[in-house]
């Protein structure tokens, strides 16, 4: 009786999740972000296993014995779930940080440039990374950022108007790209790009002639075996991985 409405509860709490992770399995584009929103239903579900594990040990060892046994569960169950969570922070720092430190070194750059006036505007030009920027508030208050094309023809990010209200006139829900989402690469100042990109044409055959200011090392997740592409594993990652470079680059 209360255990069994007990379970059905537990079972109404977790529902979202499996209803979640079977409408993201079906998705041909997957991200770990998407998860986020059922992550509180898969800890609920962990600590119900916990805590059924350790009726069951209770049951075989009997009460006496079950109580340091269930210690140890608990103990072993936290200390992995450290472990756990240490590792993947920490490959998310060594691995894939790049991208957004490399816009720290942008600012040295902006500040060292003296082709550019103090009141004028520095333009920073993104190619097929455009996914990778992490956010407008790491750019120098002077520069602005802008697309060039390197195979994407999808819908880009665009800035807002006058107000936050205000969209660009050219942004649809159809995911179709516009010529107003990009500028030619003639007209950038630096360039922020992988260093072995394929599709980043204009880099290597553009009208302008480009200086590497700085390179930073960042995992080619698709070339690096598991788990090591997504968990730190001190002294064997760096063994696994193989690296790409997140490149700063300025107009000579």
């Amino acid at each position: 009786g209360h255990e069994s409405s007990g379970l059905g509860r537990l079972f109404i709490a977790c529902a979202p999740q499996w209803v979640w992770l079977a409408a993201i399995t079906v998705l041909p584009h997957k991200e770990e972000r998407f998860m986020y929103v059922v992550y509180p239903q898969v800890l609920m579900a962990a600590a119900f296993a916990i805590v059924q594990i350790s009726a069951g040990l209770a049951s075989i060892l009997g009460k006496r014995r079950a109580g340091g046994a269930r210690k140890v569960l608990i103990g072993a169950a936290v200390v992995c779930t450290a472990l756990f969570s240490a590792g993947r922070i920490g490959a998310l720092l060594w691995n894939y940080s790049s991208n957004m430190r490399i816009y720290f070194e942008l600012h040295s750059a902006v500040a060292h440039d003296h082709r550019q006036p103090q009141s004028g505007e520095c333009v920073v030009c993104l190619g097929s990374e455009w996914y990778e920027f992490p956010s407008r508030f790491l750019v120098p208050e002077q520069c602005d950022v802008r697309f060039v094309k390197s195979g994407f023809d999808g819908l880009l990010p665009a800035r807002f108007g006058a107000s936050t209200t205000e969209a660009a006139p050219w942004l649809n829900d159809r995911n179709e790209g516009r010529a107003e989402m990009f500028m030619e690469e003639r007209f950038c100042d630096f360039f922020i790009a992988k260093k072995f990109d394929e599709n980043m044409v204009e880099i290597t055959k553009g009208r302008k002639k480009w200086k590497a200011l700085k390179e930073l090392h960042y995992v080619q997740s698709s070339a690096s075996k598991a788990p090591y592409r997504w968990l730190y594993i001190p002294f064997l990652s760096a063994k696994n991985l193989v690296y790409n470079q997140m490149v700063l680059y300025s107009a000579s």
